[in-house]
């Protein structure tokens, strides 16, 4: 046991004890409030890379689109038959392709 609470009074030993366990607990809540920010910037930086990317993806495919009808390579009935051909094709007919994972 302690020599500290005999010289010091047990309740100064305790009020020190408190003082630290409060300051340990400021320090890990201004730590964690640190943590959250980064994780949002980075959430941030994600999801306008996803934006970038998506809004890239949708001019590469209206550009091809143009191109076919304006070239008379497809009609927007062909179009639309083969895109619902490929959206049936992952199993699910929901507006979009999902490609299926290697097992």
């Amino acid at each position: 046991m302690s020599v500290w609470p005999y010289l010091l009074g047990r309740e100064y030993v305790q009020n020190l004890a408190i003082t630290d366990l409060n300051e340990r607990l400021r320090v890990s809540e201004v730590h964690d409030k640190y943590a959250r920010r980064r994780e949002s910037a980075s959430r941030d930086a994600r999801f306008t890379a996803i934006e970038q990317e998506v809004g890239e993806l949708a001019l590469f495919v209206r550009t091809l689109y143009r191109l076919a009808l304006e070239k008379g390579s497809i009609t927007p009935r062909e179009f639309a038959e083969a895109a619902k051909a490929v959206d049936q094709s992952d199993g699910v007919e929901d507006g979009r392709f999902t490609p299926k994972k290697d097992a």
